[in-house]
């Protein structure tokens, strides 16, 4: 026979070894590596991944779970320090690291004994689950100074300690990878994201535990989808379609993405398959709800790249969303519940980064943003995943940035959080003023409903861009921190409103247009909402962000692509279409607001501000940058010459220019 994984008798069992077991306590109790998890969290990982296994696989490793744990811990006691981890920022090394080499090498010895029937498979396995685990954990993927072996093994011994306060794992759903190099594409820069922040947060001595949280889980995930995968290697004829989301706790209404996994032509709408899979969908989902059964059918889904966007049911509970394609299907459960206001002051202090790249220029960068940090984005185009129309309101925007955030940190799950006042007014029922949990991966879902809490995405704008405040203001901001949040939380759960900037009479012969800041006395907009709650909570006064109505009025007059834009229904006074330029043209004038003055110092500004403006204040502090967007070292030491010189020369230039 060639293997025993499809038969009922007993898979060669390959005995335990006490030296395994005896060296691993020893490891436990003395060592002193620079490991990515503790010895003794792998097989943890292993486990919950194992308990997240489709049935058939579950069955066939019952009896030999305890080897692939076995493996998990093995490569520790070997030494190879050099198959545990990954520098992705620049160095001298032009070739593809020698852990990746080991990770596919060893990926195909797993294929081969899992086909084979080999007594050995188990171990093998859980051999290679332990590279794969080491190349999640963030502090395995950078070469910072800071980061001593000390420091190193202090947390995650810390994460271990602490295992009982790791969730429960909640199952996205599987995805499946062809190939261990395109898993590792996606998932090792992925971790490199939590890496400075973690580096930072054990410097500090601040508690890096929910950055723990969030690679612990990833790391389950990891291990289940790659299980899966090498397994479906290994017998390609029990292969079949599975369904991954990007998020499992959802809010009625709320929209998810959904990925088909293993890719499948008939499914993907490219451009000559559209019209045949708008007609003719090949794929059926439906919501069944767990308690009463209820089927709950959704229309067929046009899939884009393997993925679509699907609305979750708008009555609460516990569901199974299952697809269904040519008589096979695939499930997730997925709990729907509103997410009930959280208290602000909980999030930890720990960094966010940004990928980051100023207006009109081709350099990207990576920005580390702490809490109190302002996000500015532009440029931002609709997401064809949402039915929302992103980008409808940017061209009336002066300037390239046309949305302002601050970042506030990150809560017990390690998702980092912001706020924002959105500027979405469309839909009577939006919440206005919101958290927004910002992205950190390429699989990105903005949610298109106005919702207290919101996932948003970044990838759908052009330009990014952060800036902290000045020392002494990041100080005022600190001795009032308190007050602060306290206000925050006030206005989020009140459901403070958005306000048009400008006011007319509605009576067309009236053509005066009158511009509004009064602080935060009738609401506020994106950009105005922040600097009236940092003065008057504060005392931070920040200059430079107001432009006059001259300079709005020369915006609408001349500007390539403001002057042409026609201006949405929902803002249009007029019944027939029009643009900016055209009302400016029939007479009608923008008249400034009463000049602001600031309470720091009696100085005055008139105008409205905007975030372009604002994110070009003096007052602000200058951005921290980070070493450049990693990527996986290619395979050709040619090109990762190139790599290496591009990337040295891009380290080299001068950041795009601020005050």
């Amino acid at each position: 026979m060639r293997n025993h994984y499809r038969r009922s008798q007993p898979w060669p069992r390959q005995p335990a070894r006490p030296w395994v077991i005896a060296n691993a306590l020893l490891l436990l109790l003395f060592s002193q590596s620079a490991g990515a998890w503790h010895t003794f969290t792998h097989p943890l990982i292993v486990e919950a991944a194992y308990n997240a296994l489709p049935v058939d696989i579950q069955q066939a490793f019952r009896d030999r779970l305890d080897d692939v744990k076995r493996g998990s811990i093995a490569p520790d006691l070997l030494g190879d320090w050099i198959n545990h981890e990954i520098d992705l920022h620049p160095s001298i090394d032009f070739s593809r690291p020698e852990s990746l080499l080991n990770l596919q090498a060893t990926a195909a010895q797993v294929v081969d004994e899992l086909g084979s029937g080999s007594s050995s498979a188990a171990q093998r396995l859980g051999e290679f689950f332990h590279y794969a685990q080491d190349h999640l954990h963030p502090l395995h993927t950078g070469n910072d100074p800071r980061e001593t072996a000390l420091l190193h093994r202090q947390q995650e011994q810390q994460t271990y300690a602490r295992r009982a306060e790791l969730p429960q794992f909640a199952d996205p759903g599987i995805r499946r990878w062809d190939q261990v190099m395109a898993w590792a594409e996606v998932a090792i820069p992925r971790a490199n994201r939590l890496y400075s922040p973690w580096v930072e947060a054990a410097v500090a001595e601040t508690d890096s535990f929910p950055l723990a949280v969030k690679a612990f889980h990833q790391a389950v995930a990891d291990t289940r989808d790659l299980w899966v995968s090498l397994w479906y290697q290994a017998f390609p004829e029990q292969a079949r379609m599975h369904l991954q989301l990007n998020r499992t706790a959802l809010q009625p209404g709320q929209g998810v993405r959904m990925t088909v996994s293993p890719s499948m032509p008939a499914l993907d709408s490219s451009p000559d398959r559209v019209a045949d899979a708008i007609t003719s969908p090949a794929i059926e989902l439906s919501w069944t709800q767990i308690t009463d059964g209820a089927v709950l059918k959704t229309e067929a889904p046009v899939l884009i790249n393997n993925q679509t966007m699907v609305d979750a049911p708008l009555i609460e509970g516990d569901y199974r969303l299952t697809a269904q394609h040519e008589g096979q299907s695939s499930d997730v459960l997925v709990k729907v519940r509103r997410q009930p206001f959280f208290d602000i002051s909980t999030l930890a202090p720990l960094a966010y980064v940004l990928e980051a790249r100023w207006p009109h220029s081709p350099m990207h960068f990576r920005q580390s943003v702490q809490p109190w940090d302002f996000i500015a984005v532009g440029g931002c185009r609709d997401d064809p995943m949402t039915e929302l129309e992103e980008g409808i309101a940017s061209p009336f925007i002066p300037g390239d940035f046309t949305h302002l955030s601050v970042y506030l940190g990150r809560d017990a799950a390690g998702r980092p959080i912001a706020m924002e006042l959105t500027d979405e007014i469309r839909l009577p029922e939006i919440t206005q003023l919101r958290i927004t949990v910002l992205p950190e991966g390429s699989d990105e879902a903005p949610d298109r409903l106005g919702l207290p809490q919101v996932e948003i995405g970044y990838q759908h704008c052009h330009w990014r861009w952060s800036r902290p405040l000045q020392p002494a203001d990041r100080d005022a901001v600190a001795d009032a921190a308190d007050t602060l949040i306290a206000t925050l939380q006030r206005h989020w759960q009140s459901d403070f409103p958005y306000q048009l900037p400008y006011l007319w009479s509605g009576q067309l012969l009236d053509r005066n247009v009158w511009l509004i800041d009064d602080g935060l006395e009738l609401g506020a907009n994106c950009t105005d909402y922040w600097l009236s709650v940092l003065e008057e909570v504060a005392g931070v006064c920040l200059t430079g962000t107001r432009m006059s109505a001259a300079e709005i009025t020369d915006f609408f007059q001349t500007d390539p692509i403001g002057s042409k834009t026609p201006i949405p229904d929902f803002l249009n006074p007029l019944p027939f279409p029009v643009t900016a330029k055209d009302i400016l043209n029939l007479g009608y004038t923008i008249i400034d607001p009463p000049p602001h003055r600031f309470s720091c110092d009696g100085t005055e500004e008139t105008g409205l501000a905007f975030p372009s403006r604002f994110i070009l204040s003096p007052d602000l502090g200058q951005s921290s940058f980070l070493p450049t967007a990693a990527v996986l070292p290619p395979p050709s030491p040619w090109w990762a010459l190139i790599r290496q010189l591009y990337q040295r020369l891009q380290l080299g230039l001068q950041v795009p220019q601020q005050p």
